[in-house]
């Protein structure tokens, strides 16, 4: 009797795989505002003025249905467009995690929340296209918060580099050339417990696997 340890083996990694789950949900709020307290519901400027000032953009996505969490979570940007020479390549973005709330409807610099110092994910853009989703992992933010580690108050999102020109990210469906399919996006693929009957699969897969093994062995030995 022939055993097809390759077989066996793309049937035990069908299962694991089976039990994965993708869902992306919308972005429920984001803001963003400058030290100006200029504001921009449409986009996500996330750049710095020439004067030394910045703007900084806000995110928060609802993960109320998540007790815990057990996968890898992914965040996902339109990048719109460029300003002024439409070079945006070498572009340096952080992710900070909030430790305070806040409300779309912000408007003052002073009142923007709090965030940990050190980030949580960093988005570097190498190219200068435009018209694209860029994406960062955000698995290890999206964990704590699901754990209760801590409290879910979003991200935000600041240019590291400070350098220009002004790179668009679309943040609301205002603008007549986006819509709501380029809002934000977090991706969350979770690997569900695999039921008893799913474990008894797998055990006998790996032990048609090491049964394999044996026989190879004696053939070999003979």
């Amino acid at each position: 009797m022939n055993f097809n340890t390759t077989a066996v083996g793309v049937l035990v990694c069908g299962l694991l795989a089976s039990n994965a789950f993708a869902q992306t949900l919308p972005v429920v709020q984001t803001g963003n505002i400058s030290v100006d307290n200029g504001t921009d519901t449409q986009f996500l400027t996330v750049n710095w003025w020439p004067n030394g000032q910045k703007n900084i953009g806000l995110l928060q996505f609802d993960l109320s249905a998540y007790a815990s969490f057990s996968g890898t979570a992914t965040l996902n940007l339109f990048h719109q467009w460029n300003d002024g020479n439409a070079l945006g390549q070498n572009a340096v973005f952080n992710l900070y995690q909030n430790t305070s709330a806040w409300d779309s409807s912000i408007d003052d610099w002073t009142e923007r929340p709090s965030y940990e110092p050190t980030p949580a994910a960093t988005l570097t853009i190498s190219d200068s296209n435009t018209y694209l989703w860029r994406s960062v992992d955000v698995t290890a933010a999206v964990s704590s918060w699901t754990s209760g580690a801590m409290t879910n108050y979003g991200f935000t999102l600041e240019r590291v580099d400070q350098g220009n020109p002004f790179i668009y990210f679309v943040a609301d469906a205002e603008h007549p050339d986006t819509g709501e399919s380029l809002r934000p996006t977090l991706t969350l693929v979770t690997a569900p417990i695999p039921e008893p009957e799913t474990y008894a699969l797998m055990l006998a897969g790996l032990g048609l696997l090491g049964l394999a093994q044996r026989r190879r062995k004696q053939k070999a030995v003979a």
